[in-house]
């Protein structure tokens, strides 16, 4: 939306755009990045995935 305009969506023109209000936005991008910092120490010590050769899976 900034790409668009140039500067920074009112309230009215974010709900119309995205469905959600500024501030509720807000809220649910603070939640993504507390998900997303929980996956990524979660997976910090898996080990690397199995590499598999084309040759071998079946189609």
């Amino acid at each position: 939306m900034v790409e668009k305009s140039g500067r920074r969506p009112k309230d009215r023109e974010t709900r119309k755009e995205i469905g959600m209000g500024e501030m509720k936005l807000e809220e649910f991008l603070i939640e993504c990045e507390k998900f997303l910092s929980i996956l990524m120490e979660s997976v910090k010590d898996m080990p690397p995935p199995i590499e598999f050769k084309q040759e071998l899976l079946v189609e």
